[in-house]
């Protein structure tokens, strides 16, 4: 430096203007603000995509996503979570080519998007993620004139590719927005991925190309507006090689050999529905055909060595898609109906209209599977094609409707079921009652539980954590109740009355009241009893005497913390609800009552025409009802006689419900163990396999919190004598109809789970017998899984474990014998295997990724493997999330499915310490909250019970 100032060479000048240029484009780059070039090319439909060179790296691809250098909200619409309402998508044109064999892992693609712009707006806005946008371009629908695009950039927290335009659309402008795209196969096992199996006639690995999108992963396969409401039709093109098999939602219209010899294969043009129930899948599978009896064709698509596995399915798939058309009077809208068994997939299945995916386990099955085996992969079906009806061709209007999709194919699953033919002596609907109704019953007894219809679902966190059981199980649940006092024809009516006013349409929960209150007439306010139930959370005891001819009934809030505090007044309806109080009689009378919600006190309801001198009264008949019932102490006593003497007097749902309200009543401190405990002892002589099952889940809830107490021995004593009579009735014989086999594996549960010697002796002498065979000893079919289970938990070593892996490595093993395998390892009392199994778990190469949470969920359920899985999990916590990320809702399950039975200060400490440090949680917030809770009622639980059952149990057993 001298005197006069700075002194710069004319080299090092050009040097530094170099770099400041440099630097600014840099800068530019990534703030997302390049400047896109105008493209002179005219054309509405997509450019075809031409063969690049084969990627032959096993490295996921980078997928950048630019971040706008604007402040972190803002007026601009990209600052929103939802889109804005004036953009109306009609029409997708999208065209895929996946990369997918060998060590390829990518895919590219373009869409042309039909936008109606109903605002002036120089901004269009699309979704994306992990998608890396490569050209970007905007036409006039009418005239085909390019429009210019000043700027594009990624706004990445809410997931948009943002567009820009030179001058404003005006509103009610038509514009088609072109993108092309590339993506990765390898981001996890949603959106458009890569999944493998091993052909076990040859022994080679093969691949395909599938999605898996509801509800938000459809942005990370290609470029569209992401939401339920957005309805459009899509044209598919998928390239492939001519040795596979393309699929899609519809039939392929036309197939054209591209000049590299690759066939773009397009496929006609879909109906009006939503971005998430798109599906394109590239493969090389068989199928089985059929056709329903008004000619739709129906296939089962699975890998070539396990198609045979599908027969089963086919035929359920067949006869179950007839009732739907039958009970709702609506012919399918599709030209054809698949079903594709996916070697890897994140869920059971998915109801892709035209093409739904399974898990394999959840569709394959074979008459060497267990009876229970065989209703899942028929419940399934049935689950999936009632979204033929309610979620596909009719969607939920958003999110928080969700339960108009999920809750009425949950509810139609047993409905179905119970009516076709080859599934009536299966009892669904009174299984329905067992299970789903139950269950519900005990997880929407919590504060954090959450409204049917919630109000505060924005974000995809949000959206991920709705598909709970909550959405499912409780929206079945009111459907059955709504069914219950409305009367099957009046139900059936509203519903098709409903289908057919918003076919190819959205819809929200007022609208299906609106259709009811139809049917009901006027003197039946349909939307004000309803919303009591599905827009607050939980449910109400209602709490009962018997005076002479008359019920006397008040009503609370059911919680199992009789302490917790909760402000009445941030529900409308106060957390009272308008409660259909139907009866039986054990001299068959019914009847049906209105408690309302607006009644602070007692209500009382005459029986007329019933003779109390000789009828015991029974309140909600067939647990129609979605409410608990406390009776007086009398009640109780009557009620129990009843079932000592003559139990048949109440149907089963009835004795289910009786069983299932006396012990959850206890749990919540309303009702002395000593009652509940006592109306067990006619149970020698129950046989119905849903009431056992009922019993069974409740017990099992005391033995979970009384696993590590002296008071174990005693409560273990109790169950197996209450079992023994019926498990020596059922035997070891794999003999008797559907239901006589469920129960027989419930009741080997029982007896073998609480040291019955003779259960045990049969079951591990089987085990050993079976291992000396080397696995070739014929099992009964219906006993295999708990003598492997008892035998592996009672003699299971290094050498037993590592020949049941070895079994389940094998790849000629089904699916569904896969996933036994994996419970069944989960059973070994070596701890140092236990921990080799979870390191497995986490390995892709020995356990597929769709199962790990399934593992993890296995050994955390056994009292060893518990602590190694809860410390396992936080060690590798940041692992976990940089795998699976914080929107996966099976990631946001996994901690509460470890912890939830939790009954101690100290552990509750652990793990609320563990959310301390890791706030973040996701789409697995909700679950937390739920999982404190319930470690906080069960901390209170054995401080109220745990010396109550004991007396009773050292008096009675």
């Amino acid at each position: 430096m001298g005197k006069d100032g700075f002194h710069v060479s004319t080299r090092n000048a050009v040097i530094i203007i170099v770099l400041f240029v440099l630097i600014c484009v840099g800068v530019g780059l990534m703030a997302g603000l390049i400047r896109a070039p105008c493209p002179t090319i005219v054309q509405v439909t997509p450019a075809p995509i031409t063969a690049g060179p084969v990627d032959t790296t096993t490295e996921t691809p980078s997928l950048p996503q630019e971040t706008t250098t604007a402040a972190p909200t803002g007026p601009e619409p990209w600052y929103q979570v939802r889109l804005p309402k004036y953009f109306i998508p009609q029409h997708y044109h999208l065209t895929q080519f996946p990369h997918f064999e060998g060590n390829q892992n990518s895919f590219e693609g373009n869409v042309s998007v039909r936008i109606l712009v109903t605002q002036d707006t120089p901004y269009l806005l699309i979704h994306i993620n992990y998608l890396n946008i490569t050209m970007t371009r905007v036409t006039d629908y009418d005239t085909g004139a390019e429009k210019v695009v000043k700027n594009t950039f990624s706004h990445t927290p809410n997931q948009y590719w943002v567009v820009e335009l030179s001058e404003s659309l005006a509103a009610n402008t038509v514009v088609v927005l072109h993108l092309s795209f590339e993506g990765s196969l390898d981001i996890g096992i949603v959106g458009f991925y890569k999944s493998t199996y091993t052909d076990s006639r040859t022994g080679l690995q093969r691949s395909l190309a599938t999605t898996k999108f509801q509800p938000t992963s459809a942005r990370k396969a290609y470029p569209c507006l992401d939401e339920p409401g957005l309805k459009a039709n899509f044209t598919m093109t998928l390239i492939h090689k001519s040795e596979y098999t393309p699929l899609s939602n519809m039939l392929p219209e036309r197939n054209e050999t591209r000049p590299d010899g690759l066939i773009a294969t397009t496929f006609q043009e879909s109906p009006p529905m939503s971005t998430y129930l798109l599906v394109f899948i590239v493969c090389d599978f068989a199928y089985l055909e059929n056709f329903t009896s008004d000619g739709l064709r129906v296939r089962i698509y699975a890998p070539p060595d396990r198609i045979e596995q599908g027969r089963f399915a086919l035929e359920a798939a067949v006869k179950t898609h007839e009732w739907f058309q039958q009970w709702t009077g609506i012919p399918f809208q599709l030209p054809k109906l698949d079903h594709a068994a996916i070697p890897d997939y994140p869920s059971g299945a998915t109801e892709h209209w035209g093409l739904i995916t399974y898990r394999e386990q959840r569709l394959l099955y074979t008459e060497s599977q267990s009876t229970s085996s065989k209703q899942s992969v028929a419940s399934i079906i049935a689950h999936e094609l009632a979204h033929n009806y309610w979620g596909n061709p009719v969607t939920c209007d958003w999110w928080d409707d969700i339960w108009l999709n999920e809750g009425f194919a949950t509810y139609f699953t047993s409905k179905a079921m119970a009516e076709i033919d080859i599934f009536q002596d299966w009892a669904m609907l009174d299984q329905f009652v067992s299970g789903t109704v139950h269950r519900m019953l005990a997880g929407d007894a919590v504060l954090s539980s959450h409204p049917l219809v919630k109000t505060d679902v924005n974000t995809p966190n949000d959206i991920n954590q709705m598909f709970d059981s909550v959405t499912y199980s409780k929206g079945a649940s009111v459907l059955n109740m709504i069914e219950g006092f409305m009367g099957a024809a009046k139900f059936q009516e509203a519903i098709r009355n409903f289908l057919k006013e918003y076919e190819f349409k959205t819809a929200i929960t007022e609208q299906l009241w609106a259709e009811m209150q139809k049917v009901m007439g006027p003197g039946f306010n349909v939307s004000g009893t309803m919303n009591t139930w599905v827009r607050q959370t939980g449910y109400p005891v209602l709490n009962v005497r018997v005076e002479g001819n008359t019920i006397i009934a008040s009503q609370d809030r059911f919680l199992y913390d009789k302490n917790a505090t909760y402000d009445e007044t941030e529900s409308p309806y106060r957390y009272r609800w308008d409660v259909p109080l139907s009866f039986t009689t054990t001299t068959r009378e019914n009847g049906l009552f209105w408690m309302n919600r607006t009644n602070e006190g007692e209500s009382n309801f005459v029986l007329t025409g019933v003779n109390m001198a000789n009828a015991v009264v029974k309140l909600n008949r067939g647990n129609k009802g979605f409410y608990r019932v406390n009776y007086s102490d009398e009640m109780w006593t009557k009620l129990a006689d009843v079932l000592s003497s003559n139990h048949t007097r109440y149907q089963n749902t009835d004795r289910g419900n009786l069983l299932d309200d006396a012990f959850n009543l206890a749990r919540a401190s309303s009702l002395g163990y000593d009652t509940a405990l006592s109306m067990t002892r006619y149970m020698s002589a129950e046989e119905s396999f849903v009431v056992w099952r009922t019993l069974r889940s409740n017990l099992d809830y005391i033995t979970t919190m009384f696993a590590s107490r002296s008071t174990y021995g005693l409560w273990r004593k109790y169950v197996r004598n209450l079992s023994a009579p019926t498990m020596e009735r059922l035997g070891f014989v794999d003999a008797g109809n559907h239901l006589d086999k469920l129960n027989r594996a419930d009741i080997i549960r029982l007896s073998c789970g609480y040291g019955n010697d003779a259960c045990l002796m049969n079951a591990t002498s089987m085990f050993i017998d079976w291992i000396e065979s080397g696995g070739t000893l014929a099992l009964p079919v219906n006993l295999r899984l708990n003598i492997l289970v008892y035998g592996m938990s009672e003699t299971g070593g290094e050498e037993e474990w590592d020949f049941m892996w070895q079994l389940y490595q094998n790849p000629n093993t089904t699916a569904s014998d896969k996933l036994n395998y994996l419970y069944i390892l989960s059973h070994t009392k070596v701890t140092w295997l236990l921990n080799r199994y979870i390191e497995y778990a986490f390995d892709e190469s020995k356990i597929p990724q769709q199962d790990f949470f399934t593992v993890m969920r296995y050994i955390a359920s056994d009292d060893i493997g518990n602590p190694l899985v809860w410390d396992w999990v936080r060690e590798n916590w940041e692992n976990l999330v940089k795998r699976f990320g914080l929107e996966d809702r099976y990631f946001g399950q996994l901690i509460p499915s470890i912890v939830q039975d939790y009954n101690t200060k100290f552990k509750l400490d652990e793990v609320t310490s563990f959310f301390a440090k890791y706030p973040d949680a996701g789409a697995g917030e909700q679950g937390r909250l739920r999982a404190v809770e319930t470690m906080k009622a069960n901390i209170a639980w054995m401080e109220n019970n745990e010396q109550i059952i004991a007396n009773w149990l050292t008096s009675n057993v």
